[in-house]
């Protein structure tokens, strides 16, 4: 079995509102991290989610009373995060910034050693 196998899962929630030029960063910093059982989760505030401070049970009943009872809002939240989904993490787009991503990590690391005996040439 792998390592990612072996160990938990690990969620790791960026909220954000209006950031978009900094989710690339963020990500990166997250998925070159040791630990490799990961999900990323991004929360758009008001528009896919809604973020509420830590330890402040009172607005995090108010916000999810909020979604409960309003069905205008839940849907549109719904509706928002189900087109992000299909913009944003489609195949073709996924593989892309991968990509983009190994490109950059390999141009940071110029010297990257092959072990012959390992079959890489």
């Amino acid at each position: 079995m792998g390592m990612a196998a072996d160990q938990k899962k690990v969620s790791v929630i960026i909220p954000t509102y209006n950031r978009a030029k900094f989710l690339p960063d963020a990500v990166r910093s997250i998925i070159n991290q040791k630990y490799s059982n990961i999900e990323i989760i991004i929360v758009d505030d008001g528009l896919n989610g809604i973020l509420v401070p830590p330890k402040n049970a009172k607005f995090i009943a108010d916000a999810i009373e909020n979604v409960f009872n309003y069905n205008g809002l839940r849907k549109k939240m719904g509706e928002a995060g189900r087109e992000k989904i299909k913009k944003d993490f489609n195949a073709k787009s996924e593989v892309r910034k991968l990509e983009r991503i190994f490109n950059e990590v390999i141009s940071e690391h110029k010297t990257i050693s092959y072990r012959k005996k390992d079959g890489f040439i």
